[in-house]
């Protein structure tokens, strides 16, 4: 049974909605990796190099300073690849795109019917990129859902 074109609508937003918080909480999570493996390599490293250079005697000391040196770096080196900073670009990007989608929606539902030439047509060609949009997103993991909100959409990528 064909769906109404208020019925499309209203999921195509309800799709929207979800991938959106989804984006929102992923994108956050990356920022507080960033910063957080940032922040840990500054200090460690800081302490480390002045642990070394006050030319302290104790052996211990200085062992663990060369170890507070050795994990800032580990701790560099996972942030360098992990790229928690570029993970939140393109889920910030992700979001912007869906805010588009959802404001060009929201644009044809206040034009009257007579102004579409051909709603199936426009219609047809928003659905296809939400579609678009829903395979692009970033890879999101299953804890950034709520547990009842587990299908994002028929297309979204999950881990």
């Amino acid at each position: 049974m064909p769906r109404r074109p208020q019925e499309l609508i209203n999921d195509w937003y309800e799709r929207i909605d979800k991938l959106q918080r989804a984006q929102s909480a992923s994108e956050e999570r990356h920022k507080r990796y960033h910063h957080a493996l940032g922040w840990s390599a500054i200090v460690l490293g800081a302490i480390a190099g002045i642990t070394l250079l006050s030319g302290t005697e104790s052996v211990l000391l200085r062992s663990i300073a060369g170890l507070m040196g050795l994990l800032a770096a580990v701790l560099a080196g996972v942030q360098t690849f992990f790229s928690p900073a570029k993970r939140l670009g393109m889920h910030r990007a992700a979001s912007t795109q869906l805010s588009q989608l959802r404001r060009e929606i929201e644009a044809l539902e206040k034009l009257p019917p007579k102004y579409l030439k051909n709603q199936t047509e426009v219609l047809l060609h928003v659905g296809e990129r939400l579609v678009k949009i829903e395979q692009a997103v970033p890879v999101l993991k299953r804890d950034t859902l709520r547990p009842n909100e587990q299908k994002v959409g028929a297309d979204a990528r999950l881990l």
